[in-house]
């Protein structure tokens, strides 16, 4: 039997609306989710096709936003001297 997670109202629960969205926090929830026993996701905005997700789409997120902050740390850096 497959598990599903959905996600409508598990994202606005961490993460408060009222201010911008930080990476940081946003790979803790994407990790959070990555713990948890199910099979595929509903998203709130459906990906291309409609199609459901998988635990390798929220892994390549949230690769991407470690990646997206490695970089901006390492321009700071620069920057910043």
């Amino acid at each position: 039997m497959s598990q599903i997670f959905m996600n409508r109202g598990f994202f606005s629960g961490i993460i408060k609306e009222s201010r911008p969205l930080f990476s940081l926090e946003w790979e803790d929830s994407l990790k959070k989710v990555m713990a948890m026993d199910w099979d595929r996701l509903i998203p709130g905005h459906s990906g291309a096709g409609g199609r459901l997700g998988t635990k390798q789409d929220v892994q390549n997120l949230l690769s991407f936003l470690q990646d997206a902050s490695a970089e901006d740390r390492r321009a700071r850096g620069q920057v910043l001297g």
